[in-house]
This record gives C-alpha cells, structure tokens and sequence, in this order.
C-alpha cells in the first residue's frame, strides 16, 4: 500500500518537474527572441527604369548596395529596359504591372496611369520625405510620383562651324537662325544649319525637337487638358521649320533620325545647331573637346530680349498599386530622393529645385549657363494631363511629315493636328 502511494507521489513530482522545465524553456525561447529577434524572410524589391544606361556606369549598383547595407533582408533587383518598352508594358497590363515595386516614370504618363488604377497614392508616407520641390506645378500628380530630377533642353552649336562662317556668337532670333544657316550650310561638304530626330523610335523627338521651338515663343499648346493648336504663335513656328526644310538647311533623314543619331551628326560636324538635352553636355565634351560648341536659349519668333523658354523633362518615382512591398519600396524611393544630388551629377542633370545648385554645376561654365538659363528662365512640362500623348504626337509627326515632304501648308497642318485629336 505504502509503496503504490509513494510511486504515485515519484510521478506527480516528475510531472510538476516536466511543467517547470517546460515553462523555463518557454521563457528562456522569449528572451532569446526579444535579444535576437527573427529576420524577416529576405524582401527583393524590383526597381524598374530606363535610367541605368543615362546615368555613370555603376550609379545605381552604388545605390542599390548602399541602401541594402543600411536595411538588411531587403535586395534592390534593377530592371534596366528601354523607356519604350516600360510603356508599352505598362499600357498593355503586363502582370502587376511588370512585376515592380518601384516605377521610373515620365511625368507625361501620370494621366493614363492613373486612369488605369496603377499606382499607389503616396500621400499616406511621410510628405517630407520629399527634399525637393518640383521644377515645375506637378498638376496634383505628386499624390502618385515623387520628382527625382529634371533635364532642360537648350539649343546646342558649334563654334568653329559658326566662326568659318563669320558669327561669333550664336543666333538670338529665327532672323538670325536664317541667316547663320544660308552662311554654314555647305550641301557639298555634307553640313547643314540644323538637325532634327523625329524618328517614331525616338519616343522624346516630337516634344523636343518640335514643341521647344514652339515653347520658345511662349504660347501654350493645351488647353483644360486638351491639345489647342489655335494660337497664331504656332502657326508661325511651323512656318520657321518649313522654311527651313524648304531652303535645305536641315540636315537629310529628319523622320529617321534618333536622338543618338543627332548626337552624333553634331559632333562630326554634319549639323551646326541641335536642341539636345543638357545631359549630352558631358558626351559631347569627352568627344568634341572642352570648348568646340556652346549652349543657348532657343530663339523665339521676335528677336530674343525676354526670359529663355526651355522644355523639361524628368525623371519620378512611384510605387504599383500591385507591389507587395509597399512600406520596403516607399523606403527605397525615400532613399533614392535623398541621393537626388547624387543622382543628378551621375546624369548630368540639372536639380530639381531653383536656389540649389550643386557642385558640379557650379563649378562648370557650361552647367552653370545652363542652370542660370534654367533659374532666370521659364520652364514647360506640357502633355502631363492629356491621355495617351504618344498617340498625339505620333500624329504631330505625321502632320509634321505632310508640311515638310508633301507641300502642305502650316495652317492646314495646325489644322489638322487639332481635328485629328479630337476625333481620337
């Protein structure tokens, strides 16, 4: 009897000794985990732009290893495609959309991504996460995209070419541009005034080498959101590019032409004037040489005395709607707004904020012209709230195509331009 009783007191005590070591462990499992916390499963964000190739080799693999060193368990996959192919995958509704969690984006396709529900609201992150301020009104698009940085876009010429034909300083109106150009053209030495890139896989040549003309001499080409070709200031121009075309002082292949192509033709000396963007300043230096061209306002329709007129374009950033990331993505896209000064210099910007020129613009004659041209000046982002603006200006290009080859008026094709979209 006595021993039944005390084998069932040896098994109570194993059983209050088994609950005891079980709760220890138990403890012991929390402070080992409020020590050393569990890693979060490793996080790859997939940054997609077409920025890699305009920027200094390694810019953003700097970038990427920076911001993964300072937040272990998140990786940065950069998805380098063409900017035309980004777009294209975007309106198509690849899957998700191209499997992104942070978007390089042209303020030009806020409106038809918006419409589409693609990106994220950011109005819910932290506001001054934003350093910089954009160049420009963001038209309430800020909500989706924050502004990296900003490109203008100034007229670009060649110095020994304009001094052989006896001007020392560049046109300062469209009198002017007529006449360097009846002086520097030589159709036997294969040289012309100007050259224009309006190839269809140039998706930037009707904004830049068309509408900055037009910018120049100030008047808008929308109206409430709507294309508006009306003014007589537009008219105008496309009478300026016609006569050109007509005289023979632009360079041959205008409709075939590349931005790069342009580029080209400028440094081997086949074209005297180009309007590029600042950007190319640092490829046509190593090139061309540290003083063969300059840079200037593009000349309006009277004899230029007022503020320079230039076209931006710029780089945002944004976050899908589809991410699955948001909170690691917005983190990543705060970083790269911190870096902007950064990422300007890499790319041979110009800031996104007047009053901040960096250094490398300051200590450079010629980004520092272009800053000062920049900051005196005004500056026009068009198109942001007109939908599928690569449609309108593929039109542009066919009217354009019409003035120049096949005899068409300018104010038939400012015409036609307007009714064209309008029945679009």
């Amino acid at each position: 009897m006595n021993k039944r009783v005390d084998i069932k007191k040896i098994d109570l005590t194993l059983l209050v000794l088994a609950l005891v070591l079980l709760a220890v462990g138990f403890l012991f499992t929390l402070l080992i985990k409020k020590v050393n916390p569990v890693q979060k499963k490793n996080t790859v964000l997939v940054f997609t732009q077409w920025w890699q190739d305009e920027t200094e080799a390694e810019t953003f693999s700097v970038l990427k290893t920076d911001f993964e060193t300072l937040n272990p368990g998140v990786t940065i996959q950069l998805d380098n495609r063409p900017y035309a192919e980004i777009l294209s995958a975007l309106r198509s509704h690849e899957v998700s959309p191209l499997n992104s969690d942070i978007l390089g984006l042209d303020p030009l396709w806020f409106e038809d991504l918006i419409r589409q529900d693609l990106l994220e609201e950011l109005d819910a992150y932290n506001p001054s996460e934003n350093p910089s301020p954009p160049a420009v009104p963001d038209q309430g698009y800020g909500k989706w995209g924050r502004h990296l940085i900003s490109f203008t876009s100034p007229l670009f010429y060649n110095i020994e070419l304009l001094q052989s034909a006896g001007f020392d300083r560049p046109p300062k109106s469209r009198a002017e541009i007529l006449t360097y150009a009846r002086s520097v053209t030589d159709k036997s030495a294969g040289q012309y005034a100007l050259a224009l890139a309006l190839s269809p896989e140039n998706p930037r040549g009707v904004y830049r080498d068309l509408f900055s003309w037009i910018w120049a001499s100030s008047p808008a080409m929308t109206r409430e959101g709507r294309p508006d070709f009306s003014a007589r200031a537009i008219t105008g121009t496309l009478a300026f590019l016609k006569q050109l075309r007509q005289e023979e002082f632009l360079l041959p292949g205008t409709f075939t032409r590349t931005d790069a192509e342009k580029r080209e033709d400028f440094i081997q000396g086949r074209s005297a004037m180009m309007i590029a963007s600042v950007a190319d300043i640092h490829v046509l230096r190593e090139r061309m040489g540290e003083s063969a061209f300059g840079i200037t306002a593009i000349p309006g329709e009277s004899s230029f005395g007022g503020k320079p007129v230039l076209g931006l374009t710029g780089w945002y950033l944004g976050i899908p709607r589809s991410s699955k990331h948001k909170d690691e993505a917005w983190a990543f896209l705060s970083f790269l707004l911190e870096q902007g000064a950064f990422i300007a210099e890499k790319a041979h910007a110009v800031p996104g904020s007047r009053g901040n020129a960096i250094d490398f613009i300051t200590g450079d004659h010629l980004y520092a012209k272009a800053y000062d041209m920049y900051t005196v000046g005004e500056t026009v982002q068009e198109f942001t709230g007109v939908r599928r603006v690569d449609e309108f200006e593929t039109l542009v290009r066919e009217q354009v195509y019409a003035l120049f080859e096949k005899d068409q008026s300018p104010e038939e094709t400012a015409k036609h331009i307007q009714q064209r979209w309008e029945e679009l």
